[in-house]
């Protein structure tokens, strides 16, 4: 490997071979996969019952990296407390990394239970009202 010098400390250069191993395990991938799907002539979604379930699968995993996201993100802010010492800047930085934290899981708990108020309001009872 070539050393790379800057300033007055040095840095081994990286190897990047892996990023083409990767690349070539990726093409092949998508290349057998287009030949598998290409022999059947069905298309994946046959009804609104199965859009919404795809529209569910999606939704699942999108919730699922909003989570990581915030948990991360009170994470981070807990390191920016750990390492502001006296610094009321990176304090004050943290306290507001912590209220964006709880806002957005906040509205992803809100996202949650939305749908399910507005079915009810929109979706007539089984029992009439009582008169």
């Amino acid at each position: 490997m070539r050393k790379i010098f800057i300033g007055s400390g040095q840095l081994e250069k990286f190897n990047f071979s892996f990023i083409r191993d990767v690349g070539v395990i990726i093409a092949v991938s998508l290349a057998v996969s287009q030949v598998a799907f290409a022999t059947t002539n069905d298309p994946p979604i046959k009804s609104v019952d199965n859009l919404i379930s795809v529209l569910n699968k999606i939704l699942f995993w999108v919730a699922n990296i909003f989570w990581i996201v915030a948990i991360t993100m009170i994470f981070y802010a807990a390191f920016l407390y750990l390492t502001a010492g006296d610094n009321p800047e990176r304090i004050k930085k943290a306290h507001s990394q912590l209220l964006y934290a709880l806002i957005a899981i906040a509205i992803g708990v809100l996202a949650y239970g939305i749908p399910t108020l507005v079915q009810d309001i929109l979706t007539p009872s089984a029992t009439p009202p009582p008169s």
